[in-house]
């Protein structure tokens, strides 16, 4: 009879059947629950901020493509113009307006300090895409006719404040006066200048030509925008760009389309969004921790229900059908919620932020986003439910009997196995399809498994020494050590909960610590105070005697320096060689290059040899060991560099190892002298003096050498520690959210083991102990579980920090113990405090219906 019953039900009639029972059991409640929507909230909250947020960011890029390049084609080349034939052949194709850039020193009329500027010279035709726009409200070339027979420039309000200037003074560039005609309120394209050295001066070219800065071997960029007739598409501007790089291979001409307009800013987003989704994921599976608590929890109270359906011919099938879609309802409006609040968050802290990292917004409704990260909550929560849920189905009718032996853990069935690998993969291949780099969900998804399978093994080892250890000492600590490993315990929960979020956050503070340590102690103790640029040859010396005579000033280092771009790997174009990621960079544009004869003192080789004193043969390269391994090639292979036109191949001698983190001179290129030491180049200088001797220093070199460009160290660290920090806040944040679901989780574990604590503290009562006796075991518990759970994290947070910083950025490992105390103490004191606030109340209640149902 009852296997005619579950034949004659099919599949649709059973899944109604099974909806039909979940939604009567529902209604009942969500008690229970709490913890489980909770989590799943935060983690995909999180995602969808972010996600939401980097679509915006990523639309308001597209959208605004042309303006932010400011054209449909762009062309730069440095030292030299890019060409008459080069401008011919784009001037058929539509419009074109010429600038050029550079950085120099602006002198105010008054003498005082000059202040580094970013300069940029414009044509008439300039915008070609978007609107220039003044804080006056007249056009830019109003105001860059000048008044009073001097030129006129606009600036940045930055520039007017460092200078303490304003409209109507004048300062001095290069050769030539200025008289500062308006303020700049917005510049169109101003965006794809992410990070800057120096605020915006902008003069018209003609000016450009007469100050004196254009002169051989200076840092200085020429190129041209391109708006295309007839508002031609995507393909004509690719189009475009390939005959120019056809016609004019050997011109090092850097070529970019509207579609390419984000630069650096599009990549270090990508990231940006890559590394605080893994958080938000992290969140979430701390967060599934939860949903199997949960779960397993509201299982066991419907324990007597199942037995019943089972015995009225309820199948296993059913039951776990009933149950699964139950869990998977919650798990979907806990996520839909999450997705909302998320929402939310992007759409109240998009405008803040943006503004604050300098990028458009796109406005729009982004659901793409906001699905994965329903998806992702979803295939969390099945990750983690599906395991109790296989275990219900096995429940047995004869539990409604008084006496029943129930056999203990029930083991998942096969189905449960595939359908948590299936889940698992799913998971992981929308993170490789989602991530600009497979290396990061991988790590990811590798990182999960060994932490998830080391507080396993953990916790077992734990609870076999508890249950192992001679029984000695104080009872309090006796009592505390058996609450490890006896039937029940939330010894697992509770290492697994706390650990995980804390292992998160000991990784994000780590490594953010460590960035702070780079950039505020370990540079600014081994970098140079100043770099000065365009040092002409002739006046090298002078420089030099100059800034050694000055007290204070310890060192002075210099090297020849000159830009060329890399156009062959061993014979194959740059743009269609195949380059590791991190080391692609060095292709997108030109590139400072050196030479030498002797081998200098700083330079360590890591494969090939150096070339004698007196080389005099075919050009050789020492180049920078960590890009030849992305670029696939070593000693003996080639590369071709165009220098001022002229293309120079070279074969790589040596590579060797370079420490950015110094803030020294450093060349990723070095040469044999026979190529360049004819060549118009200039000197690069860094000076190290003491702090109280900078500011006399730089006010010689600059008064003395107004031609020469002053960089100031410090004021570069703080700008990138400026970044650094904004950046740090947003991964913080996320890192914070995985800690809270984590506490969640634990003062979950913790309550849902109240109702056995109370028999215990029932029974120790009477057998003669007081509240305190109690209370004190139960403290020294569950301050052994936080100490644990935290010095597990602290140890794993550290080998995962550790990996992040020696081989995620190459940087040099620095230790912080307080931060792992400080993690350490925070976790015994998060779960003496929550699992004390737990058993008050338990202690609190009366012991006669415990007495009366034994």
């Amino acid at each position: 009879m009852r296997a005619t019953r579950r034949s004659s039900l099919g599949f649709f009639a059973g899944l109604r059947l099974a909806l039909r029972l979940a939604r009567r059991e529902l209604r009942g409640g969500v008690r229970g629950f709490g913890v489980f929507l909770t989590c799943l909230a935060l983690g995909v909250a999180t995602v969808t901020a972010v996600g939401v947020f980097s679509a915006a960011v990523d639309d308001g890029l597209t959208r605004d493509a042309r303006r932010l390049l400011g054209g449909d084609v762009q062309f730069t080349r440095t030292h030299v113009q890019p060409g008459a034939d080069v401008i011919d052949l784009v001037s058929a194709r539509g419009r074109v307006s010429h600038f050029a850039r550079m950085r120099t020193m602006v002198r105010p009329a008054t003498g005082d300090v000059p202040v580094l500027s970013s300069l940029k010279a414009v044509d008439r035709a300039y915008p070609l895409y978007g609107e220039m726009v003044l804080e006056s409200g007249r056009s830019l070339h109003q105001a860059l006719a000048g008044q009073d027979g001097l030129p006129g420039a606009v600036a940045e309000r930055e520039l007017l404040l460092r200078l303490n200037l304003r409209p109507g003074d004048v300062v001095g560039v290069g050769q030539v006066r200025f008289v500062i005609t308006d303020v700049i309120r917005k510049e169109p394209d101003r965006v794809t200048q992410f990070f800057g050295l120096g605020p915006r001066l902008m003069i018209s070219l003609d000016a450009l030509q007469e100050t004196g800065l254009i002169r051989p071997g200076g840092l200085i960029r020429f190129g041209a925008n391109v708006r295309l007739n007839n508002g031609a598409g995507p393909d004509a501007a690719e189009s475009l760009m390939e005959e120019l790089r056809e016609r004019f291979p050997d011109r090092g001409l850097r070529l970019r389309t509207y579609r390419s307009s984000g630069g650096g800013l599009t990549w270090l987003l990508d990231s940006l969004e890559t590394n605080l989704t893994l958080v938000g994921l992290a969140a979430l599976l701390v967060g599934g921790i939860g949903v199997a608590g949960a779960v397993r929890s509201f299982l066991a109270g419907r324990e007597s229900s199942v037995a019943v359906m089972k015995s009225l011919g309820a199948s296993r099938r059913l039951v776990n059908t009933i149950y699964l879609l139950q869990t998977m309802g919650l798990a979907l409006a806990g996520s839909l919620a999450g997705a909302v609040v998320g929402t939310l968050v992007a759409v109240l802290g998009a405008g803040p932020l943006a503004a604050r990292i300098g990028v458009p917004l796109g406005y729009g409704l982004y659901w793409e986003p906001v699905f994965l990260a329903l998806v992702y909550g979803i295939l969390i929560a099945l990750i983690f439910a599906v395991w109790p849920l296989s275990a219900v189905g096995r429940i047995r009718p004869a539990q409604l009997f008084r006496g029943y032996a129930d056999p203990g853990s029930r083991r998942p069935g096969l189905w449960a196995v595939l359908v948590c690998l299936g889940a698992a993969g799913m998971l992981l291949g929308l993170l490789l399809l989602t991530s600009p780099s497979p290396r990061l969900p991988l790590g990811f998804a590798a990182g999960s498994v060994i932490s998830i399978g080391l507080f396993w093994v953990y916790a077992w080892v734990i609870r076999l020494l508890a249950a192992r250890m001679p029984r000695v000492g104080p009872p309090h600590l006796r009592q505390a050590i058996a609450g490890l490993h006896r039937p029940g315990a939330s010894t697992g929960s509770v290492l697994f909960s706390l650990g995980l979020g804390l292992t998160v956050l000991v990784v994000v503070l780590l490594a953010d610590g460590n960035i702070q340590d780079l950039i505020r102690r370990q540079t600014p103790a081994t970098s140079p105070s100043f770099f000065f640029i365009d040092v002409p040859k002739g006046r090298m010396a002078e420089l030099e005697q100059v800034a050694l005579a000055m007290p204070g000033v310890e060192r002075v280092d210099k090297t020849p320096t000159i830009r060329g771009r890399i156009l062959e790997i061993n014979g194959i174009p740059a743009y269609e060689a195949e380059v590791g990621k991190g080391s692609s960079w060095a292709l997108r544009s030109d590139r400072a290059l050196t030479f030498a004869g002797p081998r200098p003192e700083k330079v360590e080789l890591v494969t090939g040899d150096w070339w004698p004193e007196d080389y005099a043969g075919p050009p050789l390269i020492c180049f920078d060991s960590d890009i030849a391994k992305d670029f696939g090639v070593g000693v003996g292979d080639t590369l071709t560099v165009n220098i001022l036109g002229r293309r120079v191949t070279g074969t790589i001698a040596a590579t060797r190892d370079i420490d950015y983190t110094t803030g020294g001179i450093n060349h990723a290129i070095i040469f044999s002298p026979v190529v360049l030491e004819r060549a118009p180049y200039t000197w690069l200088v860094s000076a190290y003096a003491e702090r109280e001797a900078e500011p006399l220093l730089f006010r010689e070199i600059t008064s003395q050498f107004p031609e020469v460009i002053a960089i100031s160290m410090r004021e570069v660290l703080e700008e990138i520690a400026g970044i650094v920090a904004d950046i740090g806040l947003a991964v913080r944040s996320c890192a914070a959210v995985t800690l809270l679901a984590g506490l969640l989780v634990l003062a979950e574990a913790l309550r849902a083991n109240l109702r056995t604590r109370h028999r215990d503290a029932v029974i120790f009562k009477v057998l003669g102990a007081t509240r305190r006796d109690v209370m004190l075991a139960l403290v020294l518990e569950f301050a052994i579980l936080g100490a644990a759970a935290a010095l597990l994290a602290a140890a794993l947070g550290t080998v995962g920090g550790w990996l992040f910083v020696t081989e995620g950025m190459d940087g040099r490992w620095v230790f912080l113990p307080g931060t792992l105390a400080a993690v350490v103490l925070g976790g015994v004191a998060a779960t003496v405090t929550l699992g004390v606030l737990g058993v008050r109340k338990s202690l609190a209640g009366s012991a006669w219906p415990v007495l009366r149902n034994e």
